[in-house]
């Protein structure tokens, strides 16, 4: 239960999508969009698009696997 994933989550709960970059919780690698040239320090997409990697991957089938 004590994942990035969930901590994003949960911190960007009832905002706006353009809020998403502000509220990013404390001490996690921020996401700061698509590469370009002056690219400030963090992850090189956004949030939303981090959220649906993790929720596919979670539902890819694999033999053996629960859930």
């Amino acid at each position: 239960d004590h994942t990035s994933i969930r901590k994003r989550i949960q911190s960007v709960l009832n905002i706006e999508p353009s809020d998403y970059q502000k509220l990013q919780p404390e001490g996690l690698y921020p996401f700061v969009g698509n590469p370009r040239i002056d690219m400030p320090d963090g992850l090189p997409f956004e949030l939303s698009e981090y959220i649906e990697l993790v929720d596919l991957t979670g539902r890819q089938l694999r033999e053996g696997k629960h859930g």
